[in-house]
């Protein structure tokens, strides 16, 4: 407890059983379809494997299905796992994380501390050793590292086929806001940035493009071509620039994660422009 931080109380989940656990995948299984998206998040509860995580995508996704994983739980099992699946189908999943544990996953220092922004050459050198570290399922499963950095600027990494491009993603400026709620903001974040991912590949659905947020969506998609010529990377780009003003709506709601959507449609209209810092080669 102190100024200007939150803190968090946590209740310590129950054991899961082997049973129970089976009992989820055959449920997942039994769907007889695949689902569209999937959003990966959290520790893992008593009880449960590291692999867990693998065996529900294997059980829930197929190679189209756009994955977002906002978890290092089990992560070398669940990369290795996504790496065989898409192999020649085209990546479709995305890493969320924030600036430390990045650097804490790659074993890099960084120089500023948990609330500190990282610096461009701290996170060009977390990225490589992340990938050093997680070895060629990371490139394979990954197009890409969505990194945030509480109040500071976020970076989308793109994993193209031999170079990878840091683009700086700008964060509502929520200073001037007063009281702020940011216990999850963070969920929020990757549900937005899904959400929107899946929006920008259904483009051709009157239904959505009907919507207003998706209107805005697909204007700031049109304007990044500038910067990001890689469909599929210009579309993660500005559906995580779309997922932090969700996290910082929801801090401003006293309810964890819970956000306007009239609130988040003025902060993406307001948000600064995505900004190309690097493109360099893998070491």
């Amino acid at each position: 407890v102190g100024c200007d931080v939150s803190t968090e109380l946590v209740e310590p989940s129950g054991f899961v059983e082997e049973e129970e656990q089976g009992r989820l995948l055959r449920m997942i299984s039994d769907q007889q379809r695949d689902v569209a998206a999937l959003c990966i998040m959290g520790s893992m509860p008593p009880g449960c494997p590291k692999d867990l995580y693998a065996r529900i995508y294997k059980e829930a996704c197929s190679s189209t299905t756009l994955c977002l994983i906002d978890s290092v739980v089990g992560l070398d099992h669940l990369l290795e796992t996504i790496a065989c699946r898409t192999m020649n189908n085209g990546k479709r999943t995305i890493l969320k994380v924030n600036a430390s544990e990045l650097c804490r996953l790659a074993n890099v220092a960084k120089a500023a501390t948990e609330a500190g922004g990282i610096h461009p050459d701290e996170l060009v050198n977390a990225v490589q050793a992340f990938c050093n570290t997680f070895g060629a399922s990371a490139r394979q499963a990954l197009c890409g590292l969505a990194v945030t950095d509480g109040s500071h600027p976020a970076h989308y990494v793109t994993f193209e086929a031999e170079t990878f491009d840091v683009v700086q993603v700008p964060v509502p400026n929520l200073s001037r806001e007063g009281m702020l709620y940011p216990i999850g903001a963070g969920d929020a974040v990757a549900a937005g940035t899904l959400a929107a991912w899946r929006c920008l590949n259904q483009l051709t659905d009157e239904k959505v493009l009907s919507e207003p947020i998706s209107q805005e969506i697909s204007k700031r998609e049109q304007l990044a071509k500038s910067i990001l010529t890689v469909t599929e990377s210009r579309r993660i780009a500005v559906a995580f620039a779309f997922g932090l003003t969700c996290g910082s709506a929801s801090c401003l709601e006293e309810q964890n994660s819970v956000l306007q959507e009239a609130t988040v449609l003025e902060l993406f209209r307001e948000m600064g422009p995505l900004i190309l810092l690097s493109s360099l080669p893998f070491s």
